[in-house]
C-alpha cells in the first residue's frame, strides 16, 4: 500500500496504548492532496468546522468515527509502536472498504488521517485534550430511550450517556415534556447498552408499558420501525418516526450482536426503539453505515435482556402487547409516550426554566428574571412552570397571570393557550373561556387530538352536546387510540338516546384497556356504563359480567355498586340487591363521581324488602328515598306501608 506521510514527524499519544475515547475540536480540521509532481502535499481547505470524535473499542480491534452527521466503523487490521521513535501507527479499513492510514501526534495536538487509493488525501485534525484544565466542561449531547418498567427503567446506547456528569430524561405529559433527573444503573460497554433508572423526586412511575419484547426469531425482510430524537438542533424536540425493514439477520461484517435495517436514522436516534409491525420491541438503535443508503444497525433484544437480568432490581418485561394490530399512526401515538429525549451534561441552571439565583423575590412581575441577559424560551419557559405550580396549589388567579406572561413572551407558542384553559376549565369553571383558549390552541396545532377532548368537555359543560360531539369525533380522527373521546362521546350519546352508539363506544375502550393511559375516567366506570346501558336497553342477562368486572376493578365507588343492585333487582335477585344497593350506601360519602340519583338505592331497597315481605324495613327505606326525591317512594308507600 502506499504511504504519503514520510515527511511528518509524530509522535505517541499514550505510552502504553489509546484510551477508550477521545475528542477531536469542533473548528480545527484541515485537508490536503497529494501533488505527484511536487511530492508533496498541497493544502485545500484550512480549519474547516467539524466537530468529530474517535470511540475505540477496549481491545482496539475497531473504532467509530462520529460526526453530526453519521457515524462510521473502521477495523484496525495492524497497529505499530515504534519505542525509539514513540510511534503509534494504524493501517484501517472502512465499512465501505476503503484503506486508509492513521497516526498520532501528541506533541503537537493533531490526528493524521491518510487515503491509500489512486487519489490520495490527508486531513488533520486538531486533537483536544484536558491537559491544563482543572475544571474541562463536559460535552453535551442528546439521545433517545424508552421506557421498560413502570418503576422508571429506560434503555438507551451505552455510548449515549458515556462519561456522563448528569442525565435527564424528557418525559411526554399532557402539559408539555418533564425533564427529570436519571442514572446508569447497568451498562454494557461491548454491545453499546445501558439502562437508566430515573431518580427525580417529582417522578411517580409511568403508565403500564403498551408494548412487548418479542421472544421469537426476527425474519429477513420484515416491515420495522423506529422512533427518536435525532439532530434536535436543527430538526425539534419532537419524536421522529421512520419505518423500513430488517436487511439482515447480522451487522456490519456479521457481527452476529446487531441488525441491518434500511429505516432511516440520523445522530441523535442513538438508543431508540427498534419495533416490528405489531408494536413489538427488537432492537436498540445503534448506528448507521456512513457509505451505503439506508443502511443502519440495531442491537438485539435479546443483549439487551441479558443486561435486564443484571439489574440490582428485578422488573418484569411486559408480556402483553396491546399495539399488535393497530395502524401505524396508532402505534405511534402510544409508544410515543414512552420514548425519551435523553440529555447528557445539559447545563443544569437552565434546567426546567432557569436557575433561581437568577430570580428576586420581590418582583412580582417576572420573578425577577432579568429580560435583557434571558432568552424569550427562558422567560417562557419559567412562567409556565410557575403558573403550572400555583395552579396545583388552587391559586388560579396567580396561575393565569404567569400563563398571560408566557403567551407575552412567546405568543406563537400553543402550550400556554392550552395550560390557560386547562386553569378556567377545572380552577375556574369557566367554559366558555377555556372553550375559547382551546380553541386557540387548535388554530395554532389542529392536530391536538388533547385540545379537542378538552374543548369538548367545555361545550358539554355549555349545553352543547353537538358541538361536544363533533370535537370528539374530532380527536379520535387525528388519534384513534385517544380513549378519552371515545368515553365522553359515549356518554353524551347516552345522554342523546343513541345506545347502540354509546355501546360502541364503550366497546371500543375495551378494546383499547392494555394500552389506554385515560386522564377523565376510570376503566371500572367503562364497565359500569357499558353494563348499565345493557340494563337500559332491557339486555339484562347480558349485563353482568360488565357490572361484576366494574366492582373488580373500581371497588370503591358507590356507583358500581348500584348498578350492579339495580340488576340483580330487575331479574329478582332481592337480596343480592340490598347487599349491594348497602354497600353503594355506604361509599356514597367516599366515591370519587358524583352520584346522580342518591335516592335510587333507599328505593330499590324498600322494593326488595317489600318483595321479601319485610314490610317494616321497607317503608322506613321508602320513607328515606322520598326524602331524597324520589316520587315513586310515595306511590309504593300508599300500597304497602298503611
Amino acid at each position: 500500500m502506499k504511504r504519503y506521510f514520510l515527511y511528518i514527524i509524530v509522535m505517541i499519544l499514550f505510552s502504553s496504548g489509546l484510551r477508550a475515547q477521545m475528542n477531536v475540536s469542533s473548528d480545527n480540521i484541515s485537508s490536503y492532496r497529494w501533488d505527484d509532481l511536487q511530492e508533496d502535499w498541497v493544502l485545500v481547505v484550512n480549519q474547516k468546522e467539524y466537530f468529530t470524535s474517535f470511540e475505540f473499542d477496549e481491545d482496539f480491534t475497531y473504532f467509530l468515527h462520529i460526526t453530526s452527521d453519521q457515524t462510521s466503523r473502521y477495523d484496525i487490521l495492524t497497529s505499530e509502536y515504534d519505542e525509539e521513535r514513540e510511534l503509534f501507527t494504524y493501517d484501517i479499513k472502512s465499512d465501505v472498504g476503503n484503506e486508509y492510514f492513521m497516526i498520532i501526534d501528541a506533541t503537537d495536538g493533531e490526528i493524521y488521517f491518510i487515503s491509500s487509493d489512486d487519489e490520495p488525501f490527508m486531513l488533520v485534525y486538531g486533537l483536544i485534550t484536558d491537559e491544563g484544565e482543572s475544571n474541562p466542561t463536559p460535552e453535551y449531547s442528546t439521545g433517545t430511550g424508552f421506557a421498560i418498567s413502570r418503576a422508571g427503567h429506560v434503555a438507551t446506547n451505552y455510548h449515549v450517556v458515556e462519561d456522563a456528569e448528569n442525565i435527564s430524561v424528557a418525559v411526554p405529559g399532557p402539559m408539555g415534556s418533564r425533564k427529570l433527573s436519571a442514572k446508569v444503573v447497568v451498562s454494557d460497554e461491548k454491545n453499546d447498552l445501558a439502562i437508566l433508572l430515573i431518580n427525580d423526586p417529582d417522578f411517580d412511575g409511568f403508565d403500564p408499558i403498551p408494548y412487548g419484547f418479542r421472544n421469537s426469531a426476527v425474519s429477513v425482510g420484515e416491515d420495522v420501525f423506529v422512533l427518536g430524537y435525532p439532530m434536535t438542533e436543527t430538526m425539534g424536540e419532537e419524536v421522529k418516526l421512520t419505518n423500513g425493514i430488517v436487511n439482515s439477520k447480522t451487522g456490519f461484517q456479521g457481527d452476529i450482536t446487531m441488525y441491518q435495517i434500511s429505516a432511516p436514522v440520523q445522530p441523535g436516534n442513538s438508543g431508540g426503539p427498534l419495533f416490528d409491525e405489531d408494536g413489538n420491541i427488537i432492537g436498540v438503535v445503534s448506528a448507521k453505515h456512513e457509505g451505503a443508503e439506508n443502511v443502519n444497525y440495531a442491537v438485539k433484544i435479546s443483549y439487551l435482556k441479558s443486561l435486564i437480568d443484571i439489574l440490582p432490581q428485578q422488573i418484569a418485561l411486559e408480556e402483553n402487547n396491546g399495539l399488535a394490530g393497530m395502524k401505524l399512526k396508532d402505534q405511534m401515538s402510544i409508544v410515543s409516550n414512552f420514548t425519551f429525549l435523553i440529555s447528557v451534561n445539559e447545563d443544569v441552571s437552565l434546567d426546567r426554566g432557569v436557575s433561581s439565583s437568577n430570580f428576586d423575590s420581590d418582583n412580582s412581575t417576572t420573578g425577577g428574571l432579568d429580560n435583557n441577559s434571558s432568552s424569550t424560551e427562558e422567560i417562557a419557559a419559567y412562567h409556565y412552570e410557575k403558573a403550572q405550580e400555583y395552579f396545583v396549589n388552587n391559586d388560579n388567579v396567580t396561575a393565569l397571570d404567569h400563563v398571560d406572561q408566557c403567551i407575552e413572551a412567546l405568543p406563537n407558542y400553543s402550550a400556554p393557550y392550552f395550560l390557560k384553559g386547562f386553569i378556567y376549565y377545572y380552577g375556574i369553571n369557566n367554559y366558555e373561556k377555556a372553550r375559547e383558549n382551546f380553541t386557540i390552541t387548535l388554530q395554532m396545532d389542529e392536530q391536538d387530538d388533547n385540545a379537542y377532548v378538552y374543548r369538548g368537555l367545555a361545550n358539554r359543560k355549555l349545553s352543547k352536546d353537538v358541538d361536544a360531539i363533533k370535537d370528539f369525533s374530532q380527536a379520535i380522527a387525528i388519534n384513534s387510540e385517544n380513549t378519552d373521546a371515545y368515553f365522553m362521546r359515549a356518554v353524551i350519546k347516552s345522554d342523546l338516546s343513541d345506545a347502540r352508539g354509546a355501546l360502541a363506544d364503550y366497546a371500543e375502550i375495551i378494546k383499547r384497556e392494555a394500552s389506554a393511559t385515560p386522564n377523565i375516567y376510570q376503566m371500572g366506570t367503562v364497565y359500569n356504563n357499558y353494563g348499565y346501558q345493557l340494563i337500559q336497553m332491557d339486555r339484562v342477562q347480558e349485563a353482568l359480567p360488565y357490572l361484576d368486572k366494574a366492582v373488580e376493578l373500581s371497588p370503591n365507588e358507590s356507583y358500581v355498586w348500584g348498578s350492579r343492585g339495580e340488576y340483580h333487582f330487575r331479574v329478582g335477585n332481592y337480596k343480592a340487591c340490598i347487599r349491594d344497593m348497602l354497600k353503594s350506601i355506604e361509599l356514597v360519602d367516599e366515591t370519587l363521581a358524583i352520584n346522580s340519583n342518591p335516592a335510587l338505592p333507599y328505593y330499590l331497597i324498600g322494593m326488595s324488602k317489600i318483595q321479601l315481605k319485610q314490610y317494616s324495613d321497607a317503608c322506613s327505606y321508602l320513607s328515606k328515598a322520598g326524602e331524597l326525591g324520589e316520587e315513586r317512594a310515595y306511590d309504593a308507600m300508599a300500597k304497602h306501608c298503611n
